[in-house]
């Protein structure tokens, strides 16, 4: 485990928040993205906090965030928005969604589990994700828990799911290209 640091990890920039009019600068900026294929014009990346792997330096399943974890990603309260984020797309994994919605408490855009922003190194316990009941009842404990999206989805395997890492990276590219935000954030790993 020692590839992986402890997290906390920031993002950067500034972005417009959805409806917002930009004038003459806005129109051009959205030729130039559709010339360019659709997505976001920023991906904000935002590493999770500290986990219990990450302390530990051991394989636990699909660990959650240490106190000094959590109180990284609670940090970002408050401040988060400034970056303009019009939606959040978020690892399956525990200590992803808890940053997530820690980071994200109190503000009002989509938070999205998204299969494909999961974490690499998948013969790892700690990168392969919890059942179903395991994430409801950890989404039950945290602010705007009840407002995400897309857990089911993005926990059963279909026949579309990507076999590999790399496989999976490429969705990720597509599920960004897909988009039709400016500013998406995506709450991830190393």
């Amino acid at each position: 485990m020692g590839k992986k640091s402890q997290g906390g990890g920031k993002p950067s920039g500034k972005g417009k928040q959805a409806g917002q009019q930009g004038g003459s600068s806005s129109s051009s900026k959205k030729t130039a993205k559709d010339a360019a294929g659709g997505g976001p014009t920023r991906v904000l990346l935002l590493r999770h906090g500290q986990s219990e792997a990450n302390a530990t330096k051991r394989d636990l399943p699909d660990p959650l965030l240490t106190d000094l974890g959590r109180a990284q990603a609670a940090a970002w309260k408050g401040a988060i928005c400034r970056f303009g984020a019009e939606c959040v797309l978020v690892s399956p994994l525990r200590r992803a969604i808890q940053t997530a919605l820690l980071a994200y408490d109190k503000v009002d855009v989509p938070v999205i589990v998204c299969r494909h922003a999961r974490e690499l190194w998948w013969d790892e316990q700690a990168n392969t994700p919890s059942n179903f009941e395991t994430i409801a009842a950890l989404l039950r404990d945290l602010p705007r828990g009840d407002e995400v999206c897309g857990v089911e989805e993005a926990l059963w395997e279909t026949p579309e799911t990507p076999k590999s890492e790399n496989a999976s990276i490429e969705a990720m590219k597509n599920e960004l290209r897909e988009r039709s935000e400016d500013c998406v954030a995506v709450v991830c790993h190393w």
